[in-house]
């Protein structure tokens, strides 16, 4: 194992990725198959969270440096930790990166040439964005990219509140997918309309909405919550809609119907 460690993050070592360059005359690579196999029954005890396809001619010293560097990003608003490597970060990353920016991620110089992260027990291979100018070779973002990425982790957690609330694994990647956007405009919508700023807040409000729909803020019982006061505090909102049973969401889904209300 090659750990991935940015130098301002020494501290944090352990917490750090690592690369294993696949070999498949390594003794270790038979426990390596015996994980995957296991991981099929439990995606949790999956070892691997991403799979790189590597230009030969890129050595594992050069992989190592690009991929570390690549940690830490640089924004309008500072530098923060990238969880690339994760593979619940990195389809946010495919869907909100440009190209260029996508292409930098993979190595400017034609590092990487595929990336496989899995999805359940799905493998999902993204080939190496065929762009050849704007790629830039300092990792920073612009403003715009930044404010995209910061949803990300919002996202997750509501996605993953809803796969609870389904009690079932997602059916498919695009059954994902078709949640990502009404779940980020309900994130965008409690935040704008009802000045909710706390992550535990967005994302209750977000998991409501896939879950009743895109309007239950307009249920009587809710919109007196989120008006008449009762919110004072960051994280109100969620502490106290977690107090609510199946049977008084029923009660609160059932006192007005919102068909045709917008």
């Amino acid at each position: 194992m090659l750990p991935l460690v940015p130098r301002t993050l020494r501290s944090d070592a352990d917490a750090m990725p690592a690369m294993l360059v696949l070999d498949p005359d390594a003794p270790w690579f038979d426990l390596l198959v015996m994980n995957l196999k296991l991981a099929e029954e439990d995606p949790g005890e999956h070892l691997i969270s991403c799979l790189l396809a590597v230009d030969p001619a890129v050595s594992t010293g050069s992989l190592a440096f690009h991929l570390t560097s690549r940690l830490i990003l640089g924004s309008p608003q500072g530098e923060v930790f990238l969880r690339y490597y994760d593979y619940r970060v990195f389809p946010h990353l495919v869907r909100e990166f440009s190209p260029m920016y996508l292409k930098s991620l993979f190595g400017p110089k034609g590092q990487i040439q595929e990336w496989t992260y899995r999805f359940q027990n799905e493998w999902i291979t993204v080939p190496v964005p065929e762009v050849t100018e704007g790629v830039p070779l300092y990792w920073h973002i612009d403003d715009e990219t930044h404010k995209k990425l910061e949803y990300t982790g919002l996202l997750e957690t509501t996605l993953r509140g809803y796969r609870k609330h389904l009690a079932r694994p997602w059916q498919s990647r695009e059954e994902y997918e078709d949640h990502i956007g009404p779940a980020k405009a309900a994130i965008v919508l409690a935040q704008r309309c009802y000045h909710l700023s706390a992550p535990d807040d967005l994302t209750a409000f977000g998991l409501h909405a896939l879950c009743f729909g895109a309007n239950f803020h307009l249920l009587p019982s809710i919109h007196r919550l989120l008006h008449d006061g009762t919110l004072q505090n960051p994280g109100d909102y969620a502490y106290v809609t977690e107090g609510f049973a199946q049977d008084d969401w029923a009660r609160i889904t059932a006192e007005t119907p919102l068909n045709g209300l917008t």
